[in-house]
This record gives structure tokens, sequence and C-alpha cells, in this order.
């Protein structure tokens, strides 16, 4: 009997793999979807009837039939259940029956202008006729569907049925008022409905759990939610077509999407969370970055249009929906969860570039300043109160922006007015970043402050030599240059103290050497004639050349002496100071 039924298995097995009528004939008694063709074909034809002349007479007729269609479905599915138990064909048509109630609701909307009485009483009739349809079915077949779910459910058909009622409150009550304004809210009641599933979620797999169906989570309850979703999605499209009477789709676009978008991805995340599974958290968090693609208006109407306005009048979508995901992903952070620290720092560097407007800054004077404000302040507590050197001299890079913006017109008369803007916020940010590594460097001791040390020990007379050359040969008449030398060669020196280092005292003696030759050039003090007179400055700079070929010379007859021992361990020596910093180190990187 055993190998009878083996072989009785393999046959059918073997016929199901088989192409041709059987297999489609198959497909048929498995999927049912006969359900859906008929709830389809009859939603067709009701909708014709609605758009033919006189249907407004014999709105109750049909809305009636309507009604009698649907609880023809609900009576199947009750009778399929309690003496077929067949659950598949009878999940079929819970989920018609739900987009056939939400399909219900866009009959307020042919009224709310016509017949304000009339709309409200649809409205009424119909909630009351979706919420009982739901608790029969609900009751009678057993199925334990609980509160924290129900609630969110009524929830979305309430707002699917009343809220076109708000349209006619605002022609008796606030006339003046923009209808598309009206419409906005849509959207965000139903992001609004959908995150009331909040509870729900995070009580877990457990709270649906013995249900009274064969049906297990997540299918059950969420397969209901998702299209509800999708039938909200729907009726927005339907509020903005039966009352926004603008040219063309009018204001409707992707971005009316976004908070559902966002609510949808904040409740995975939440999912996430409650099943302990990293895997929903990423995607929940990837469906969030989802939401500045849908933002930007595809329609590229002109800047009288609804998109326009609200730019105007508030911000861009594409700008609102990034404040809402720094929002978003700071409550992740919140959370624990260290990943979100990339991408709130990606986000706020689009908030910096990215302007309320939805233009992108061209220049640096365009950034917003603010925003990098956040980003130096986000550095330093996203991971606590326990500072790093890394994390200061990032923070206070960061804030090189606002400086250079606000500091740029007070230091601009030091600087020359011949120079453009954006070169001296350049300069004015680089000047902050070199501080800022000064700073770090001295106050921290560990591997990355000795980096930033000796990346300082080249930059500081690179600096000093550049400034050096543009007072010579461009003209500057400020103090400016000569003060930025000047202080690049004490703080190199003070280096020099600290580490007792070669390499910052030649670094030192280097920037020394670039601000003697600033003040000894006729071009740096304003009013003077300088140490050396026009023609002179020739005479220096072969003085200069020569002085190098001497120092080479003495490096030779060194040799030569025997002294070249000495000289090479003192290179030796230098280059250790410069490499030690970014060699290995076991017992600071197994630390970090």
């Amino acid at each position: 009997m055993h190998g009878r039924n083996e072989s009785t298995a393999v046959e059918t097995n073997r016929q199901s793999n088989q192409p041709g009528g059987g297999n489609f004939a198959r497909f048929l008694y498995n999927q049912n979807p006969f359900y859906l063709i008929s709830a389809a074909v009859v939603l067709y034809g009701f909708n014709g009837a609605a758009d033919q002349a006189g249907a407004a007479t014999r709105t109750w007729g049909l809305a009636g039939l309507f009604a009698g269609y649907t609880t023809l479905l609900a009576v199947s599915a009750w009778a399929i259940v309690r003496f077929g138990k067949v659950w598949d064909d009878a999940r079929s048509i819970l989920m018609v029956l739900l987009l056939l109630l939400l399909a219900l609701s866009s009959s307020v909307d042919v009224f709310v202008v016509q017949n304000p009485s009339m709309a409200m009483a649809l409205a009424m009739a119909g909630f009351s006729f979706a919420v009982g349809l739901a608790e029969f079915l609900i009751r009678s077949l057993g199925i334990r569907f609980r509160a924290l779910f129900r609630i969110p459910m009524y929830l979305m058909m309430a707002i699917s049925f009343f809220f076109p009622v708000a349209f006619s409150l605002r022609l008796e009550h606030f006339p003046h008022t923009d209808v598309r304004n009206v419409i906005l809210v849509f959207p965000l009641l139903c992001a609004g409905a959908l995150l009331s599933l909040m509870p729900a979620i995070r009580k877990g797999r457990r709270y649906a759990a013995k249900n009274g169906t064969p049906w297990h989570w997540p299918l059950f309850p969420y397969s209901a939610f998702v299209l509800l979703t999708i039938g909200l999605c729907g009726r927005i499209a339907m509020v903005t077509w039966s009352f926004d009477s603008s040219a063309g789709f009018g204001m409707l676009g992707s971005w009316l999407y976004v908070p559902i978008l966002l609510a949808v991805a904040w409740l995975l995340f939440e999912m996430g969370v409650a099943e302990q599974s990293a895997s929903i958290r990423r995607v929940a968090m990837l469906l969030m970055l989802l939401g500045p693609s849908l933002a930007p208006d595809w329609s590229f109407q002109d800047s009288g249009s609804y998109y326009g306005q609200l730019t105007e009048a508030v911000g861009s979508p594409f700008w609102l929906t990034i404040v809402g995901l720094v929002f978003l992903f700071g409550l992740v952070r919140l959370r624990g969860f260290l990943s979100a620290n990339w991408f709130v720092g990606a986000l706020l560097l689009g908030l910096a570039i990215v302007r309320p407007d939805g233009s992108v800054a061209e220049t640096v004077g365009d950034l917003e300043g603010w925003a990098f404000g956040c980003m130096a302040i986000f550095l330093l507590v996203c991971r606590g109160w326990s500072l790093s050197s890394r994390r200061a001299f990032a923070a206070t890079s960061f804030v090189s922006v606002p400086v250079a913006q606000y500091a740029t017109p007070l230091v601009e008369p030091m600087l020359g007015s011949g120079q453009a803007l954006a070169l001296e916020m350049a300069g004015v940010m680089a000047g902050v970043v070199l501080v800022a590594g000064f700073a770090v460097g001295l106050l921290f001791g560990d591997r990355f402050a000795r980096q930033l040390r000796v990346i300082l020990a080249f930059a500081f007379p690179i600096v000093a030599v550049v400034l050096a050359g543009l007072v010579i040969y461009s003209g500057h008449r400020t103090m400016a240059p000569i003060v930025v030398t000047g202080a690049v060669a004490a703080a190199s020196l003070l280096f020099w103290v600290v580490t007792r280092g070669r390499l910052h005292l030649s670094s030192a003696s280097i920037s020394i050497v670039a601000t003697i030759a600033m003040v000894c050039s006729r071009q740096s003090l304003p009013g003077m004639e300088g140490l050396l007179a026009a023609r002179d400055i020739q005479l220096l700079q072969f003085l200069v050349v020569g002085i190098g070929c001497l120092v080479l010379g003495l490096f030779v007859s060194a040799a030569k002496a025997g002294w070249s021992a000495p000289v090479s361990r003192g290179f030796a020596n230098l280059w250790q100071e410069i490499a030690e910093p970014f060699g290995a180190c076991v017992e600071e990187e197994a630390a970090c």
C-alpha cells in the first residue's frame, strides 16, 4: 500500500508538470480567478452606469444593487467556508470585498458639490454597510481578527468614505480656501491611518497566532492591509480627479504618494525590529530611500502649478521628503541601530546641497550652512559623548562651510576686493580645516592625531610658500598673508615643542623663511617701500636658488668627509617620524 501511494504521488507530479490543457485546468482549479473576474466585470458595469445621464436620480438604486452584489460575495465566502472548508477561495473573495468596499466609497464624490446632504447620507450608509459586512464575516466564520487590526482597517475605510465630505464643508465655511490644499490632506490622513497599525506590529507574530484560519503570519492579516493600501492609493487618484479642476491630471503626481511610502517603510522597519530580522530592516530603509525618487514633479508643469505654489509657500516636496527622511533615520538611530549613521550623514549632505526651492547649490555661497552645522553636531553625538579625534576633525571641518559663509564678508577687506568671492570662501574654509587639524593633532594622542601632525608638517610649509609666492608676484597689499604665514610658523614651532620631532622643526623653519620673504617684499606692506627695491626682487630669487645649491654642496662635502652615516641616521629618523603614524598599529586597531 505504501508503494502504491508513492507511485500515485509520482504520477500526479508528472502530470502536473506536463504542458497542455490539463495544466491550465489545474491552474484554474487551484487559483480560481473567477471571483476576481466577476468583481471586475460588475465594477466596470457600475462605472459605466454611473457615467450615464440621469445617474444622480437613481443613486440609491445603483448603491443598493452594488451593495447587493457585495453581500452576495460575502455570503458566498461564508458558505464555502462553513460547508466546504475551502479557505483559499474564501481568501480570494475577502480580498475582492475589501477593494469593492473602497470602490463603493467613491460614490460619495459625485454628490459632494451638488447635494452635500446626500453625500453625507451615502457616506454614513456605506461605512455602516462596510463595518456590518466585515463584522458578520469575522464573527460568523470564527476569525480572531483582534482589535489592534480592526481599528486600522475601519479607520482606513472611514477616511475613504468621509473625507470627501470635507469639500462640502469647505464650500460652506471656507470658500476662499484652495481646494488643492484640502486634497493634499488626504494622503497625509491615509499615511496616519496606516501608522495606526504600529501597536499591532510591535506585538509581533504572536498577536496574529491562533486566528481561527489556516493562514499564518504575515499572510494573515497583512495581506488585507496590503490591498487596503493599494485601494487607498487608487482613492488618492480618484479624489484628485474628482475635485481638482486643473487641466490634464490636475495636481496628481507621484509626490502625493510619498507619505504612504514612508509610512509603509516605517511599518516594515518596526516589523523587522519586532521579529529581530536585519533583512526586513534593511529592506525598510532602502524603501525609505525611494521617497526622493517620487518627490519631484515629473509632469514638468510650469511654476504656476500647485507644485510650484507649494514650493514657494512651504518648500519643494523633494526637499520636504529629504527632511522627513532625516527625521525617520534619526529615529532609527535613536532606536540603537548604528547603520543609520551613514544614511543620516548622506541625507544631511543632500540638504546642504539642495535648497528649499528644490534647486541645487552651484557655488559654496549657495550651500546650506545650517545643514553642515547639523552634520557636525550629529558627528559629535552619534556615538555618545565619547569623542574621538576622527569625529572631532570631521565635525570641525563641516563647520568650515557656515564659518566661511558668515566670515567672508568680514575678512573681504583684508583679503582684497580684487579676488573672487568663491576663492575667498575657499581660503577661509581651508583655514578653518587647518585650524581644526592643528587643534586635533595637539589635543589628541591617538593614531589619527599623529597622522594629522605628519600631514600638517607638510601642509603648513606648502601654505606658507604658496602665500609668499602670491604676495611677491601677484601684488597683494594686505597684512593678512603675513599674519597667516606667521601663524603657520608658530603652529609648526608648537608642534615641535610638543613632539620634539625633526619634521616639525623643518616645517617651522620653512614657514619662518617664507614669512621673512613676505616682509621683505615691497608689495607686502601698504604704504611702505619695503626693505628691497623693485630691481632687487630678481636678485632675491637668484639668492634663494644659490642657497639651495649651497645646501646640496654641503651634503656632498659631508659625504666625502665621512659624515654620511650621521646624516643617513638623521634621514632615517625623519622617515620613521613620517611612517610610524601610518604603520600597522595592532593594539589601536584591536581597540577600534
